[in-house]
């Protein structure tokens, strides 16, 4: 799960579940309003749990608080608390700043003026956080998203984009790059989540190895998320000697991904 938008203050019954086959998770959402959730998520059991939404709008961090293992442990999701009519109020903005400033979980804060580039790192990650930095925008201004991916951040022995189980990482990047004409496997995706609740794709690309891909778009009401939106699957296996005896590890794994926040 990234992500899931909900009204201020809405009482919430989250049911958690882990599928056949997988470990254990765990999920951890520490909301300051009400109190911290902590549940331990089994296979094929529900664990149902009450909560309260943040009162005031805006977006809050949760994580797996399971260890799984390199790349799927700690994985951050995302509360969007949606504001009423889908646009901040400088007072509600000015609340949520003060209420995230010590909170760890939670994303950076940046305001989108006119452009903002997000660069991918050698872990998989927009300027090196997961999910990506939240971007607040007036509402009515024109907002360009600048996505960069190198050819040096997808060959990193730490970068899970392509799954790559060879010795030579490089090598095997380049063939796939050299067949689909620089073309990264994934898509990045600009969504709006209207007040009303409904999702519209704003835009769909893409993108190309060593370029800038760009998407510009004007800020309706709602929220928006962007980014990669599908997990991207991924198996652990170095030189083909994973097993069960000496050890697994694979899964979707989701975090080149943000939000952002609109502001009257």
């Amino acid at each position: 799960m990234n992500f899931f938008v909900v009204p201020p203050s809405q009482k919430l019954l989250f049911n958690g579940t882990v599928a056949t086959g997988n470990a254990l998770a765990n999920i951890y959402i520490p909301i300051f309003n009400d109190r911290v959730v902590n549940e331990q998520l089994y296979q094929d059991y529900h664990s149902l749990t009450w909560l309260t939404s943040p009162s005031t709008p805006g977006v809050y961090g949760f994580m797996n608080g399971e260890y799984n293992g390199p790349f799927y442990s700690y994985m951050g999701g995302e509360m969007i608390v949606m504001p009423q009519n889908g646009v901040m109020s400088k007072q509600e903005l000015s609340l949520y700043l003060s209420s995230v400033t010590t909170d760890p979980y939670t994303p950076k804060v940046v305001w989108a003026n006119g452009s903002v580039n997000l660069v991918m790192s050698g872990y998989g990650m927009w300027n090196d956080s997961d999910p990506s930095v939240t971007l607040l925008a007036h509402l009515g201004s024109s907002v360009t998203l600048n996505f960069y991916v190198s050819i040096e951040a997808l060959t990193e022995y730490s970068n899970y984009v392509f799954n790559v189980t060879r010795a030579d990482t490089l090598k095997a990047v380049n063939e796939y790059l050299f067949a689909h004409d620089g073309h990264l496997p994934f898509n990045i995706t600009i969504e709006r989540i209207t007040p009303e609740g409904s999702v519209q794709i704003v835009s769909s690309i893409n993108p190309v190895v060593n370029a800038q891909n760009s998407v510009s778009f004007a800020i309706q009401p709602g929220v928006y998320v962007y980014g990669v939106l599908k997990p991207i699957s991924y198996e652990f296996d170095p030189y083909g000697m994973s097993s069960v005896f000496l050890g697994e590890d694979s899964g979707a794994i989701t975090s080149l991904w943000g939000v952002i926040l609109v502001v009257s």
